[in-house]
């Protein structure tokens, strides 16, 4: 199971296959998992969605 740990530096911009690599790892966690650390999981669906802008989001994550 990923962890929140293998996902604190990723790039401001991704390709697609990359962004397809999280997602899936983030649907292979555990609910319990997520529900814990849900302030960890906000940044990594965040960075996500700002990898699409301009500048991303990941800079502030690691």
């Amino acid at each position: 199971m990923a962890t929140f740990d293998d996902y604190t530096s990723l790039p401001s911009v991704m390709y697609a296959k990359d962004e397809i690599r999280v997602i899936q790892g983030l649907m292979g966690m555990s609910r319990e998992y997520i529900v814990d650390n849900i302030d960890k999981f906000n940044k990594v669906v965040s960075g996500l969605d700002g990898s699409h802008m301009d500048g991303g989001a990941y800079g502030w994550l690691a």
